[in-house]
C-alpha cells in the first residue's frame, strides 16, 4: 500500500446479478483499533466502490502490537458456492468468523492457503452447534501475505 495510514477494502466483481457500485454488494460496517471505532469513507466510481479508513497516529501505538478488527456484508451471486479473502500483510495471530444467511446452504467447510513455513495452527469452531451457516477460523501465529482464507459450502435440503 503506498500510504501505511491507510486501509482500503474493495469488491471486485464481474457478474451480471451483481452490481458492484450498489452499496448493498459490499458494505464496510465497522473498523476498529484495539477496540475503537474508526470513521469509514465510502466513494463509489464506475464499476466499483471503496471504503476507506484513516488511522491517526495516536490510534495506532508506537512499537507495539494492536488489535484490528472490522466487519463487512457482502452479496454472492446465487450458484456461487464459495469466498475467499486474501491477507496482504503479515499478521498476527487472525480470527474469521463467517456467516451465511442463505437458508439453502446446508454445510460450510474452511479452506487455508498458507504459503512458506511458518508455525501456525488453524482452529475450527462451529459458532453455533445447530447452526451449519456459521464458521470460526482461528490462526495462531504468525500469517504471511499472500494466504487465503476461504469458506466453501453446500447446498442441501
Amino acid at each position: 500500500m503506498a500510504d501505511p495510514h491507510t486501509v482500503e477494502a474493495w469488491l471486485c466483481a464481474n457478474l451480471d446479478s451483481i452490481n458492484p457500485q450498489d452499496p448493498e454488494a459490499f458494505v464496510l460496517r465497522r473498523y476498529t483499533i484495539n477496540g475503537d471505532p474508526l470513521p469509514i469513507t465510502r466513494t463509489s466510481e464506475p464499476g466499483g466502490q471503496t471504503y476507506t479508513v484513516h488511522p491517526s497516529a495516536t490510534t495506532i501505538p508506537t512499537g507495539q502490537l494492536y488489535t484490528v478488527s472490522y466487519e463487512y456484508t457482502t452479496l454472492i451471486a446465487t450458484g456461487q458456492h464459495g469466498i475467499h479473502l486474501d491477507i496482504d500483510t503479515i499478521t498476527h495471530r487472525l480470527t474469521v468468523d463467517f456467516t451465511a444467511t442463505d437458508p439453502t446452504i446446508s454445510h460450510i467447510d474452511p479452506m487455508l492457503n498458507f504459503p512458506g513455513y511458518h508455525h501456525t495452527r488453524p482452529h475450527y469452531n462451529t459458532t453455533t452447534p445447530n447452526n451449519p451457516t456459521s464458521l470460526t477460523a482461528t490462526m495462531d501465529g504468525w500469517i504471511m501475505p499472500i494466504t487465503t482464507i476461504g469458506f466453501i459450502w453446500t447446498h442441501g435440503p
